[in-house]
């Protein structure tokens, strides 16, 4: 999940790397920023209420996530939960946003 400039570092450095990039974001406008910088699918998390299965569907062989960039802190846990693999790693920068 990704929000910020960090976060538009991270989907570039995640994209360089061979990730599916799944973002969130809350605007339209940032959406569009985040898929010019190359993030292959952007959901807008004030209009999807289920932004956590909405990523899972999206991901490959809709498994789930294996790396999640966690910057919403203890509100977004719940939608996290929904998304992860089994094997998952969560990388929390909340304090960075």
């Amino acid at each position: 999940m990704l929000l910020c400039c960090v976060s538009e570092a991270i989907a570039q450095f995640a994209k360089a790397a061979g990730a599916t990039v799944i973002a969130t974001t809350s605007s339209d406008e940032k959406a569009e920023r985040l898929r010019k910088l190359g993030a292959d699918h952007v959901i807008n998390y004030k209009t999807d209420a289920s932004w956590g299965e909405t990523a899972k569907s999206l991901s490959p062989g809709q498994r789930g996530v294996g790396h999640i960039i966690e910057v919403g802190g203890p509100a977004t846990l719940t939608q996290v939960r929904s998304v992860m693999t089994r094997k998952h790693t969560i990388h929390s920068l909340e304090s960075l946003c």
